[in-house]
């Protein structure tokens, strides 16, 4: 695993130390499973009271979100730096020191005397992985929860291995990273069974993952939502448009692949062809915005009492 980090530290002028006193710690992570178990892990090496900045599985512009002039330093996990460049740039150059994590595309990284970068995007790598190593494996499990939630199941197993983690414990977390990551996906925070805020603080009392999933009343309603979701979809048929030719079969493998995978860690975009357009279904109360295939009139009528996932 190759890391690329931009590891340099200057000393800070002491004017500089003074005004970072009147201002506030940042934590800024995607609100998906690796993103909240990465700074889930580095806040339990170093505690500190910090403002949140996070989102839905798709918000990753997440930096242009902290105030300048408010931050002396900002941690940022599991967002792309390229989709952040200006706003990363535009903290460093208001006096915020910045750490960042992250597994994505960083084509335009950059050093800079106050940016710590970590990141490695090698298809065995997530940010919480990264994390971990930095750490040197102090809360290793709550990697693993993340490396199964990313879809790094074999990840997710050798770190459970190299934990000596017995099988049961090892698929407690791949369930639980699962409903982490899937708590993640929609249009918006609205549309999630727990706001990524709210679930980070839940987690944050419990160093092992497993005393969450039997004490946190949140795993349960994280859980209860993936089954009843998974059930719903499981429910519906294939249908074809004879107008775009585009089949889409739903409970199917094929439909948890166009949807980029229900059953695994990427479920979003089923698209329905409706004159030749492509359509996105959406979750929860919202059903489909435009329907104009009438082929799949009688289906979309079922789906438009139940919650999109």
């Amino acid at each position: 695993m190759t890391n690329t980090q931009a590891d340099i530290q200057a000393a800070t002028p002491a004017d500089t130390q003074a005004d970072n006193a009147n201002k506030q710690a940042y934590d800024v992570f995607n609100g998906d499973a690796d993103g909240i178990c990465a700074l889930h892990q580095l806040r339990l090496a170093n505690p500190r009271d910090a403002i949140l900045v996070t989102g839905a599985k798709r918000d990753i512009a997440l930096l242009e979100r902290v105030p300048l002039g408010q931050a002396s330093e900002v941690n940022v996990f599991d967002i792309s730096l390229d989709t952040n460049v200006l706003a990363l740039k535009r903290l460093l150059d208001d006096g915020c020191q910045v750490n960042y994590f992250d597994h994505h595309a960083a084509q335009q990284a950059f050093t800079h005397p106050r940016l710590k970068f970590f990141w490695d995007e090698s298809p065995e790598a997530c940010t919480s992985v990264l994390v971990d190593l930095h750490l040197q494996g102090r809360f290793r499990p709550w990697a693993v929860t993340a490396a199964f939630g990313d879809n790094l199941e074999p990840v997710g197993r050798r770190l459970a291995a190299d934990l000596g983690m017995p099988e049961s414990q090892a698929q407690a977390l791949q369930l639980l990273g699962t409903v982490l990551n899937y708590n993640a996906y929609g249009e918006s925070v609205a549309d999630l069974h727990i706001a990524p805020d709210i679930l980070y603080r839940a987690v944050q009392p419990f160093v092992d993952p497993l005393d969450f999933i039997v004490n946190a009343r949140e795993y349960k309603i994280l859980h209860e939502g993936y089954q009843g979701d998974a059930e719903r979809m499981a429910g519906l048929q294939a249908l074809r448009s004879e107008s775009c030719g585009a089949e889409r079969t739903v409970g199917t493998p094929y439909f948890r692949g166009v949807c980029e995978s229900f059953g695994g860690r990427r479920r979003w975009a089923l698209f329905c062809c409706a004159n030749r357009t492509k359509q996105r279904l959406l979750r929860r109360e919202r059903a489909l915005r435009r329907a104009h295939d009438t082929s799949c009139t009688s289906v979309l009528r079922d789906i438009r009492d139940w919650r999109w996932p």
